[in-house]
């Protein structure tokens, strides 16, 4: 699924839920606003690629005294957030099912791996959208839905690496 459709499928629920249409503003600017990488090469490649060059550094820094540490805790858990935010999608383009919910959920997250996937340096990522994505997530799990969202959509295990990757990032970024 590509912006464009994402943007239609929301389109289509703004006039029974007019409070949307704000959302839908925001997401459609946040998605087009481009910021790139310094580094060309990471801008042109795939989103696949680039989290196959995070894995081949997580490797590189197991061997390290900083990975003892927990100097890594953020990078590693951008890794699974990653991982999560696939898994979630991928179950998300098998159902038949078409809802605000799922629409809301598939641009957040593609909005989330578009902020993730913008630069090589995991700790320059300015954003999570914790907030927004939390309201979401509950939301899901308290509409009609909810058994789907859980069963099928795997939504608490992509939960669980949010909160740890936005543990991690308010612990480098220094937020209470």
């Amino acid at each position: 699924m590509d912006w464009r459709n994402i943007k239609e499928n929301y389109s289509n629920y703004l006039g029974p839920y007019k409070d949307l249409k704000q959302e839908f503003v925001w997401l459609d600017s946040e998605y087009n606003f481009d910021e790139a990488d310094t580094d060309e090469t990471w801008n042109n490649i795939s989103s696949k690629e680039k989290q196959l060059q995070r894995l081949y550094r997580s490797k590189s820094s197991k061997k390290t005294e900083g990975f003892r540490l927990g100097l890594f805790n953020y990078e590693e858990s951008i890794l699974d957030l990653v991982e999560a935010i696939n898994l979630v999608l991928r179950n998300l383009k098998k159902t038949k099912k078409t809802n605000i919910q799922i629409t809301r959920l598939i641009a957040h997250l593609y909005l989330q791996k578009k902020y993730i996937d913008t630069f090589r340096n995991s700790r320059k990522i300015k954003n999570l959208l914790y907030d927004r994505i939390k309201y979401i997530i509950y939301d899901c799990l308290n509409g009609e839905l909810e058994e789907y969202f859980v069963e099928k959509i795997n939504i608490l295990y992509y939960e669980s690496k949010l909160e740890i990757a936005q543990m991690y990032y308010k612990s480098i970024t220094n937020e209470d």
